[in-house]
């Protein structure tokens, strides 16, 4: 048990260190895509603290991915099915989930052009009409739930986008954001992407890579996405940082890192993979917020709590 124990503590060190190490002065790429490679574009960087964080009690084991604000709550995924849940917070650092019947098992089935043994729930988002969105990975398909209850699939012709498009069905549309008739959607990894749609015509508009300044194995993770005031927002787990991105351009405005945040000694996780844990982003005016999914994995400092942790980082004013 102690070398097993000692063995999970190195991967974890070995992960912030990988995090700050050297970085590729190339353009090189592997399989895995981009090794890291620094970009030299301008782009902001900033290092993000926590003002709260809640360990978020919960009666299973919940792998919890995807947030965003809906109609005044705050809603989450547990990826492990279908179903969006409630998070409430409290005073001393705890929080609350409860399920509510929004993408239910159920309701899913109903519309699904695909059968599916289980649901793979990553992202959510909404629209400024009051719309809420859902990325189901395992059949790489978002749906839309409208303000009048109407449940249905966006199917999309990917043709244009095949080609990023791997065998592994748990590296496929991690992370959804909505804005207009647009919709963004993550192509979480092997071949990382953001992906363009118009949803009126349901066609591909466009998709673009963005990268780190800093190195981490296999490239960037695109884990969750978010848009607020004109700029579409990345969760890379790989590297733990947000990207503020020009949507129109591309152009990466602003990266900010959350290294600090997540390998904290207080809240770090045990992990089997050098990768972070962060799958879950939203924003408001003040703050970015951010979810693990830590696969069941305890803290360190507590074994046996494997609760999902929320984090709150007040957003720094720049612009």
């Amino acid at each position: 048990m102690f070398k097993e124990r000692t063995k999970r503590i190195c991967v974890v060190i070995l992960c912030h260190a990988v995090l700050c190490g050297a970085v590729a002065a190339d353009g090189a790429t592997a399989k895995g895509g981009s090794l890291g490679v620094r970009t030299n574009d301008g782009r902001k960087q900033f290092t993000l603290s926590a003002d709260a964080l809640w360990q978020l009690n919960v009666n299973e084991r919940f792998d919890a991915s995807a947030l965003t604000f809906y109609k005044g709550k705050l809603l989450t995924i547990n990826d492990r099915d279908g179903g969006v849940y409630e998070i409430t917070t409290g005073t001393k650092s705890v929080g609350e989930v409860k399920r509510t019947d929004l993408f239910s098992r159920r309701e899913l089935t109903k519309v699904s052009p695909k059968r599916s043994p289980r649901y793979d729930c990553e992202g959510l988002a909404t629209d400024n009409l009051g719309n809420l969105y859902l990325s189901e990975e395992s059949q790489r398909l978002a749906y839309r739930l409208a303000q009048d209850g109407k449940l249905e699939p966006i199917v999309v012709d990917w043709s244009p986008v095949q080609k990023f498009f791997g065998g592994d069905v748990n590296a496929s549309f991690e992370g959804i954001a909505v804005a207009g008739d647009r919709m963004y959607l993550a192509n979480e990894r092997s071949a990382p992407r953001i992906i363009v749609v118009d949803l009126k015509e349901r066609k591909v508009l466009d998709s673009f890579f963005v990268d780190s300044y800093g190195f981490a194995f296999g490239g960037p993770h695109y884990t969750d996405l978010a848009f607020a005031e004109g700029r579409l927002f990345i969760l890379n787990r790989n590297h733990r940082c947000i990207f503020e991105i020009e949507p129109e351009t591309k152009r990466v405005l602003a990266e900010y890192s959350f290294a600090q945040v997540e390998l904290d000694k207080t809240v770090a996780y045990f992990t089997d993979y050098p990768t972070g844990t962060m799958e879950g982003l939203t924003l408001d005016r003040d703050y970015f917020w951010m979810i693990t999914d830590n696969n069941g994995k305890g803290r360190i400092v507590d074994a046996r709590d494997s609760r999902p942790t929320l984090f709150r980082c007040k957003r720094p004013k720049w612009n």
